[in-house]
């Protein structure tokens, strides 16, 4: 894995989560802070993160969390579409299309590759192709095992 896209990847969330907890430490008032540890932080950090969604508001991309858009799965072949809508303040779910009694509503899976898919929503897609991630394992000839 070493020198691949994917230890790339992990070395930037890494540093992002390392960044942010930094940042929010500055914000917090002072007679709270260390009350939770940086390793607390990226526990609650990983269960937040599955449930952000990107959304478009005012024009701008930004992400929003919203924990019930994960009863919905991700395909390509999509039924649904969300948006935010300014007047209600939320986000909406809206048909894509005519949607039949027992059929599967899902999300667009996004031009992420299926390995992000999988990290971020735990699923990945067919119509996607497939990610490879090149590495080498190399035998301890002196295990007995060998």
């Amino acid at each position: 894995m070493e020198g691949s896209w994917l230890q790339e990847h992990i070395v930037k969330m890494q540093k992002e989560v390392e960044d942010d907890f930094n940042l929010i430490q500055k914000e917090i008032p002072k007679d709270t802070r260390g009350k939770f540890s940086h390793e607390e932080y990226k526990y609650a950090w990983v269960l937040a993160d599955k449930h952000f969604h990107g959304i478009k508001k005012n024009e701008y991309r930004t992400l929003a969390m919203v924990p019930f858009l994960n009863f919905f799965d991700y395909n390509d072949d999509t039924t649904c579409a969300t948006h935010y809508d300014e007047e209600r303040k939320g986000l909406v779910v809206t048909a894509a299309r005519k949607i039949l009694r027992g059929e599967e509503v899902c999300l667009p899976a996004g031009s992420g590759s299926n390995d992000w898919l999988l990290m971020k929503k735990g699923t990945v897609s067919e119509l996607k192709k497939p990610t490879v991630v090149p590495f080498t394992i190399e035998l301890n000839k002196d295990d007995p095992m060998y």
